[in-house]
């Protein structure tokens, strides 16, 4: 039987630029989130992503390698879909997906789409990650979903660059080497995410009276923080040079759902003898965009890739020796950003849909020069301003927020608890799992008792006494000791150590008790739970208690008590938020609240 021939296809010129670049520091990779009203279901989400294939086939490849340059081929296999359990902008690992180059992720009512930008850029990537979000709500929620016709069908046979290359048009712009952002980084792997939810009618109010445009006013502000808070404090010489892409199909005529975008470099020169306000950067930021918006600098900007990978002795030279010389030269155009804002513009769902969807993200991936990078986008009246980072705190972000606070903007804060800012609640986990105490935490769990200590916490809930052991031998013995201690009492529990997967820390502890003493009826309900003060305010309780839960159903339970201060604000918007209803309040007999009130919530499973 004749083997059937599969579709092949070149990449564009900026597809062949980034497939030669990528490296464990530059991963090449961006983001768009999306937050649905309900928990995301897996297999539904499936047919959803294969749905949207059908359509979209020009996303339907994988990378093969070629003698001079990469190609796309087509790929007969299915994507995998994940549970999302990692930082961000890891390098995809296209054989845990079938080799395809954009993965789709979840959590909770979160779906995560990450591309390799090899495949395409955000414009033309956020039309089919829409069709994914149309395709689960329709199945979902609708109980339909149509047949692709064949009219409809996205296949992608053309390259803009090259149907648009003028080789007249030489790039002669050179950006200077750019301020690079100081401080000191996370951890390998770690990426800090910051959404800002802002009102949009409100934002261009403050945007007009500077007549300016919303990118305008935003990259200003962004521009103004970084002086603010890096560039001032270590006496900055460089200029700061933002990278704002440039979507090509406003200037160009193009049918293609691959990369077509080019970018101006909006570079900023302070001088070190002189205070900037907002408004000074504002007139600069200005007088760039006005010139480089120019159709003859874009053009030149479009053209430069085209040069390169036109060129005659760049055609001819093996794949491998043209990765090096990319990577080197890479290393060279890396140093003239400071930082990229992206803005992907309004994102528009048909009425049917929008009912579902509570939010939508874009999110940069951050690397080794452009320490921390902007997405954005508008949707539903919010302007979703997005900060991806690598340093170890947040003191641009800060700035950005006071300068919000202090022009009376209003806006929410969502983001993934490595650098907190305090305003909003956490969209994003680094997720947790629930393991057994073994060996290998006893460290852990002996420093995680004496943080409490050293905050002047005596009481460790949820912890199965461990406040009263003085090895942790002694403690994992819980039915043998806690049976000692409370006689006819005493309740069977399973305790668990809550871990963060991304650097297997230990945030929590948290004790599920299998059935409730007349004590535990009253006051101390099914679960108790704590987290270290140092990982407090970042959504872990919520997480825990999740897990707890699923926990609980395994064992059989239907459902389970919870107990808290009325003061305890926190702790019961946790309960809450998993599902706890208010039976009532009875008076604390026990004085274990401050209240002398304990809330009684009950939970189904």
């Amino acid at each position: 039987m004749e083997k059937k021939k599969l579709y092949w296809r070149k990449l564009d010129d900026q597809g062949k630029i980034y497939s030669l670049s990528v490296n464990k520091r530059d991963t090449s990779i961006f983001r768009l989130s999306v937050v649905l009203t309900g928990k995301i279901e897996k297999n539904i989400l499936k047919q959803a992503v294969i749905l949207a294939l059908k359509k979209y086939q020009a996303f339907k490849v994988k990378m093969r390698k070629g003698l001079f340059w990469y190609y796309f081929e087509e790929n007969l296999k299915e994507p995998v879909i994940f549970e999302e359990n990692e930082f961000p902008f890891q390098k995809l690992n296209t054989e845990e997906n079938n080799k395809y180059l954009f993965k789709v992720s979840y959590f909770e009512n979160k779906i995560n789409i990450e591309y390799f930008h090899t495949l395409t850029d955000g414009n033309n990537g956020t039309e089919f990650f829409k069709e994914i979000i149309c395709r689960y709500i329709e199945l979902k929620y609708l109980h339909t979903s149509s047949e692709i016709k064949e009219e409809e069908i996205v296949e992608d046979s053309e390259n803009s660059y090259t149907k648009n290359y003028k080789q007249k048009h030489i790039n002669s712009y050179n950006p200077p080497k750019a301020y690079l952002i100081k401080g000191e980084e996370l951890e390998i792997g770690k990426v800090g995410i910051n959404h800002f939810n802002i009102d949009l009618e409100q934002l261009k109010k403050c945007a007009k009276q500077y007549d300016c445009t919303l990118s305008e006013y935003l990259v200003s502000i962004i521009v103004y923080s970084i002086y603010e808070a890096n560039y001032k404090p270590n006496n900055g010489k460089k200029p700061i040079n933002v990278c704002v892409p440039i979507n090509l199909k406003k200037y160009f005529p193009s049918e293609t759902i691959s990369n077509f975008v080019s970018y101006m470099v909006v570079s900023i020169n302070l001088k070190n003898n002189q205070e900037y306000n907002l408004e000074d950067i504002i007139k600069l930021v200005k007088k760039e965009f006005e010139k480089k918006l120019q159709i003859e600098k874009v053009v030149e900007t479009m053209s430069a890739n085209g040069k390169i990978v036109n060129n005659i002795f760049v055609r001819l030279v093996p794949l491998m020796l043209k990765k090096v010389l990319v990577v080197t030269g890479s290393l060279s155009v890396k140093r003239q950003f400071t930082t990229t804002f992206s803005n992907i513009g309004k994102i528009e769902f048909d009425n049917k849909y929008k009912e579902y969807i509570e939010n939508f993200f874009m999110v940069m991936a951050p690397d080794w020069a452009e320490k921390i990078r902007c997405g954005v986008c508008s949707y539903n009246n919010q302007m979703l301003v997005t900060f991806g980072t690598l340093l170890n705190g947040s003191s641009i972000e800060i700035k950005f927020k006071e300068f919000l606070e202090k022009n009376s903007i209003d806006f929410n804060i969502e983001g993934n608890g490595v650098n907190i800012i305090t305003k909003g609640e956490w969209v994003y986990m680094e997720i947790l799992k629930l393991v057994k105490p073994v060996k290998e935490y006893e460290e852990q769990v002996m420093n995680y008792r004496e943080e409490f200590w050293k905050n002047n916490e005596t009481s460790l809930d949820g912890c199965a006494g461990l406040e009263d052991v003085k090895y942790y031998d002694e403690w994992i013995d819980f039915d043998n000791r806690l049976a000692s201690k409370y006689g006819e009492s005493f309740v069977p529990s399973n305790v668990y150590l809550a871990i963060r997967k991304a650097d297997n820390k230990l945030v929590g502890i948290i004790d599920l008790r299998l059935r409730l003493s007349e004590f535990l009826l009253n006051f101390g309900g099914n679960i108790g739970y704590s987290v270290a003060p140092s990982e407090r305010r970042k959504g872990y309780a919520k997480e825990m208690l999740r897990l707890g839960l699923i926990k609980c159903k395994e064992t059989g339970l239907e459902k389970v008590l919870l107990t808290c201060d009325k003061n305890n604000i926190g702790s019961a918007k946790t309960i809450k938020y998993n599902g706890g209803i208010l039976e009532n309040e009875i008076p604390d007999t026990v004085h274990l609240s401050k209240s002398g009130i304990i809330q009684r919530y009950w939970i189904k499973l």
